[in-house]
């Protein structure tokens, strides 16, 4: 009977979902940001293999630091006021991932840079020079809510969040060399972690190979999703830590809003390149 049930409602689910209509695709995962590197730098984006080169930012002074937001629907970046790289005048910038609605966060007459985005795109940590040397801030990704999270004579830079976002590791430049230090999301428990010498950090999943999607929590969700075997699909889509039939009512229900705001690659679960209803019958079936 529960079998007969399953089915009756993947049944009617499909029905809805085509009377209803389709949702376009996630952001692409296969894009890379960068900074080009000739004359006044700018930020473009390209696909994977190099095709597809496209400039996003058009102005007389140099941009820096690209970094995709959860799910690659925004960019935040540096970007000076002076046409000569510098200390001076750079700020943190976000922007839509096709370059309109640039949109400015931080304000000082000094150096912010190097964004890094929480795993749940809420914050964004960054470095600044607004206290007499580089320090680690984090802010909302609005910008509102900046406060520092080092406080040091010596350089701290190149913040990096944990996957689960209670974590931010960071270069520091405390004597007598240069280290990799840890520190909780609230700027507390500072940690040196390494020991011979270490710089820009990159965290990553801790299991499997290569970097976890940036996953965000969906509306009506109990947590974060998860991959529940690892193998890289992130089927327990309301974060209950398990997979079963909530997981394919969630999907259905936040169809929309998970193909505009989650990796593509973890919730394509058919591997046909887009988030779509066919992604939903292969979460019912594989139950």
């Amino acid at each position: 009977m529960r079998n007969y049930y399953l089915r009756h409602m993947a049944c009617v689910l499909v029905l809805i979902g085509l009377a209803g209509g389709l949702p376009a695709a996630a952001a692409d995962p296969g894009r890379i940001v960068f900074k080009s590197m000739t004359g006044i730098e700018q930020i473009y984006v390209m696909n994977a293999d190099g095709t597809g080169r496209t400039q996003l930012t058009f102005d007389t002074c140099h941009s820096e630091r690209p970094a995709w937001s959860p799910g690659g629907s925004r960019i935040a970046f540096g970007h000076s006021y002076w046409s000569t790289p510098g200390m001076d005048g750079m700020e943190i910038y976000v922007m839509n991932a096709d370059g309109t609605g640039q949109t400015r966060l931080t304000f000082n007459d000094l150096y912010d840079s190097q964004p890094a985005w929480s795993p749940d795109g809420s914050r964004i940590a960054f470095t600044s020079f607004r206290d007499g040397n580089d320090e680690v801030y984090v802010m909302n990704a609005d910008g509102t809510g900046q406060a520092r999270l080092t406080n040091n004579t010596y350089a701290d830079d190149d913040s990096t969040w944990s996957p689960d976002g209670s974590r931010i590791a960071f270069t520091s430049f405390r004597p007598p060399v240069t280290e990799i230090y840890a520190m909780n999301a609230d700027g507390t428990g500072q940690t040196r972690i390494t020991s011979t010498g270490g710089e820009m950090p990159a965290w990553g999943s801790g299991a499997g190979i290569g970097p976890m999607p940036q996953v965000v929590r969906a509306p009506g969700a109990v947590g974060l999703p998860t991959d529940t075997d690892s193998d890289g699909r992130f089927d327990d889509t309301n974060g209950n830590d398990r997979q079963d039939f909530a997981d394919v009512v969630l999907y259905f229900d936040q169809l929309n809003w998970i193909a505009a705001n989650e990796p593509v690659v973890a919730f394509d679960y058919n591997a046909n390149g887009r988030v779509d209803f066919a992604d939903v019958v292969w979460l019912f079936d594989h139950l």
